[in-house]
């Protein structure tokens, strides 16, 4: 029943602890990462100033009089070597005429490098856009792109480490490129450096890794001998990520109702889980003015751009270990809450058990004087001589004393565990104490043949009526649990009082439970004349002391015994305490 008990008291703290846990972690993680996707925004809004100064540094070479876009292929073509200012971010840019017609879109082009002119022994490099599927097959387009995507990891000198793409010959229309050949060549490591990756290679150009285009240059376009090609600056997480971001910052529709006030300049939509798309549009120099009709606002240009970020990718770590070092400190929490519930639940247990004990204890003890009384009334209302009603009255005064003395002790008990009496502190002699309760005695023991021996003696500090009835109980114990003629032994130390008494020894599995209500040692209540209260009302004085308290089990015999040893210490802290 108890381990159903103690079982019942964890699962439900446990059970409690766990939801309350769930609640709070489920909070923490909500807010965590609606602050985690407001600085991202942030961040994205610092981004997109940084794009729009380097837009704006194009552009502002291609306005008219009049503050007018003019000339969007050279503005393209300018756009081509900034392609990079975004490497790294995982964002798309677009950029749009004042009336929201596109001027540079994100696309899938290579990105061609070429010596554009040259002045003596200066070279000045130009950037154009590849566009294969304008020239070359489905089945050759992914050949191309598996090269220019191709990563062999290189182990040693010898291995594939990339595949080389070269121009050989091209015409140029204004930012595109229209290929003659395009030449393949693998390149094989031959150094590495002290992180073990490659920082040389070589590799010969092959005839049949050569793709041709069959263009004929009618329009008199120019033409360059070579050129190459520049790798991806940085991947997407999914090809389908960055397709519909490109999507989303190429609509002009869009951007036409974002533009439409300043309030829809960003905005922040969740794809799945804790992937959220950012979207943020900057008018140029970060001016807008009235349309004429005033049904929106217009810039002389738009940048815009987007971007997916995975929350869990920024805070994951710190939900993680949040998490983690809060589930200990919960099961700790409840394990320790569990503890002391249970605790709590064996104390109640204990005071009902006591409350049960008490009124049986009281039945009891009550019921043979009260039974006696009965008789001894019935007996006086009959004719009876005087001697008899003598008998008679005498028997009814002690057993009428007998209940008093339980009624007493049960009040002593209950003030005594209740109240907590105020003591009357002094120096007292343990010694003195004892002959006093020897001569209070000394009759019975006579009658009993037994001689008390007491040797030495100690000082304390505490209430000498209260040391006075611990002794007394001690004693009166001992005499009724010793035989004729025996043994009763009092030793008094600087630290310790001790009473032996010869005779039978307590049951092991009581000597801690003799000093609650109700339990004797024999485990016979009516084997002894005592209360079964006084080994109780002996704890209760000598714990408000703070004096430790045994019995104990001895060759020929039981000894009880309390040391006083920090007397002199709890007198100070019990002054302190009422101070």
């Amino acid at each position: 029943m108890k381990q159903k008990g103690k079982r019942s008291i964890y699962f439900r703290t446990f059970a409690a602890m766990t939801a309350i846990y769930l609640v709070l972690m489920t909070a923490f993680s909500i807010f965590l990462v609606r602050q985690e996707v407001k600085v991202n925004g942030l961040e994205l809004g610092a981004l997109g100033v940084q794009a729009n100064y380097q837009v704006g540094e194009i552009l502002a070479q291609h306005l008219d009089n009049d503050e007018n876009l003019v000339n969007f292929p050279a503005i393209r073509k300018d756009f081509i070597n900034k392609s990079f200012f975004l490497g790294g971010t995982q964002a798309e840019i677009a950029v749009f005429s004042g009336n929201f017609e596109p001027i540079v879109v994100p696309n899938d082009y290579w990105i061609c490098n070429y010596t554009e002119s040259t002045d003596g022994t200066r070279h000045y490099t130009g950037y154009a856009y590849l566009n294969l599927n304008d020239w070359f097959d489905e089945k050759t387009v992914r050949e191309l792109e598996k090269y220019y995507k191709a990563r062999p990891k290189a182990q040693k000198a010898g291995d594939l480490t990339e595949y080389s793409i070269e121009l050989s010959g091209f015409w140029l229309d204004n930012e595109m490129v229209i290929p003659e050949k395009i030449g393949i060549t693998p390149m094989y490591a031959s150094g590495f450096n002290e992180e073990g990756d490659v920082n040389s290679a070589s590799g010969t150009k092959r005839e049949d890794l050569t793709y041709r285009t069959d263009y004929i240059n009618t329009k008199e376009l120019p033409y360059f001998k070579d050129g190459g090609i520049l790798p991806e600056s940085y991947d997407m997480a999914t090809s389908g990520t960055r397709k519909a971001l490109r999507e989303m910052v190429s609509d002009p529709v869009r951007l036409e109702k974002a533009a439409a006030t300043a309030d829809g300049f960003s905005s922040i939509e969740r794809v799945k889980g804790a992937v959220y798309r950012y979207y943020c549009v900057i008018p140029y120099e970060n001016t807008v003015t009235d349309t004429e009709n005033g049904d929106g606002l217009y810039s002389t240009a738009w940048t815009v751009i987007a971007r997916d970020v995975d929350i869990l990718e920024y805070c994951g770590d710190t939900m993680a270990f949040v998490w983690g070092s809060c589930l200990i400190i919960f099961f700790a929490a409840a394990f320790i809450l569990s503890s002391q519930l249970y605790k709590t639940y064996q104390k109640e247990e204990a005071i009902q058990w006591l409350r049960r004990e008490t009124a049986n204890a009281m039945a009891h003890d009550l019921k043979t004087p009260l039974s006696i009384l009965s008789g001894y009334a019935q007996n006086l209302m009959e004719q009876i001589n005087s001697e008899k009603r003598v008998r008679y009255a005498e028997g009814i005064q002690a057993n009428v004393e007998r209940m008093d003395k339980i009624l007493r002790e049960m009040l002593e008990m209950t003030r005594m565990e209740g109240d907590k009496p105020q003591l009357n502190l002094e120096e007292i002699s343990l010694r003195l104490l004892t002959f006093e309760i020897l001569n209070r005695y000394g009759g019975a023991c006579e009658e009993k043949g037994i001689e008390p021996k007491v040797t030495g003696d100690g000082m304390v500090t505490g209430d000498r009526l209260l040391l006075l009835r611990v002794v007394d109980n001690f004693f009166i114990n001992a005499l009724d649990h010793t035989p004729d003629k025996g043994n009763i032994r009092i030793t008094i130390t600087d630290q310790t009082f001790e009473l032996f008494n010869s005779g039978s020894h307590i049951d092991d599995t009581k000597l801690e439970a003799i000093w609650e209500p109700y339990v004797k040692g024999d485990g016979s209540r009516g084997a002894t004349k005592g209360t079964g209260l006084g080994l109780s009302i002996v704890r209760s004085v000598l714990e408000l002391h703070h004096f430790s308290y045994r019995a104990e089990n001895r060759e020929n015999g039981v000894a009880f015994l309390f040391e006083y040893a920090d007397s002199v210490k709890s007198k100070e802290k019990r002054r302190k305490a009422k101070g």
